[in-house]
């Protein structure tokens, strides 16, 4: 399988409505924000079910097995308005892409495929009253199409509605959301998804507004002859700055299988993943 389809099937995921939206959704006044994403205690485990004697020998040996990883990534996004047309235009670029996979007891810093490293990735575009995206233009330091088709159209999808910074939330209520989608974000590849989920603001403390936030539901990959089945439970907590409107802190634990026929069998991986957000804006 190719590594841009896993790294798509990444990007899916961490850009699902059901996290917090990105930081582009703000009130929109000029500012610059930074935003810091860190996955840790982060475990995986990969099993073959099939037929073993179909396996290379070589691949046969890494069935099953458990790999401890751990992510950090960071982003800068700058919100400016345009004199023209009076438009909220905005710009971002990935900074920073760390992968470190525990061996020994120690976390070893990984050398990452050009195809699915993040640094260098900017994207930009305009942004309506209501945080919608429009006319988004990606660019990657590999000039990789289809990378680049799949962000804009992820970005430019119509979900706003389940925003976090446009949802007004009553102490103790209980809120219901979907997310859907069923598109194709490159001709190469599809993406289907339907997640449930709830969000409660559960206290107001200090100008903070603590939400929880679950969710579940599946999520299938299509490219070319290549279908991945993925389903997903993710609970999330979000600390919301109420006088600068801003999710600056979220915390998240979410349980993924992803399944995908390889050889005369179907490879399947259960990930446990812990992560945490940084917003700052200045």
């Amino acid at each position: 399988m190719k590594s841009s389809v896993k790294f798509l099937t990444a990007l899916c995921i961490i850009s699902l409505p059901v996290m917090a939206d990105a930081v582009l959704v703000d009130e929109h006044k000029p500012n610059t924000t930074t935003v810091t994403s860190e996955t840790k205690e982060s475990q995986m485990y990969i099993s073959f079910d099939g037929n073993l004697d179909s396996l290379p020998i070589d691949v046969r040996a890494q069935f099953p097995s458990i790999i401890d990883t751990k992510e950090i990534s960071s982003e800068e996004t700058k919100v400016v308005i345009s004199d023209e047309n009076a438009q909220w235009m905005f710009r971002t670029i990935f900074t920073q892409f760390e992968r470190y996979q525990k061996i020994n007891g120690e976390y070893i810093a990984l050398e990452i495929p050009s195809d699915m490293d993040m640094v260098g990735i900017s994207v930009e575009g305009t942004l309506s009253k209501n945080g919608a995206y429009s006319d988004v233009v990606v660019q990657t330091p590999q000039s990789n199409e289809l990378i680049e088709d799949s962000i804009k159209r992820m970005l430019e999808l119509p979900n706003k509605e389940l925003s976090i910074y446009h949802k007004k939330y009553e102490l103790g209520n209980v809120y219901p959301f979907e997310a859907t989608m069923d598109v194709p974000l490159h001709p190469e590849m599809k993406v289907s998804m339907v997640i449930d989920g709830t969000r409660k603001l559960v206290k107001i403390k200090d100008g903070t507004a603590f939400i929880e936030s679950t969710a579940s539901g599946d999520m299938e990959v299509k490219l070319d002859k290549l279908k991945m089945a993925i389903n997903m439970t993710i609970n999330s907590q979000f600390e919301y700055d109420l006088d600068r409107e801003l999710v600056f802190s979220e915390t998240t634990e979410s349980v993924m299988s992803l399944s995908y026929p390889a050889y005369e069998g179907f490879v399947t991986s259960i990930a446990t993943i812990n992560s945490s957000v940084d917003r700052r804006r200045y």
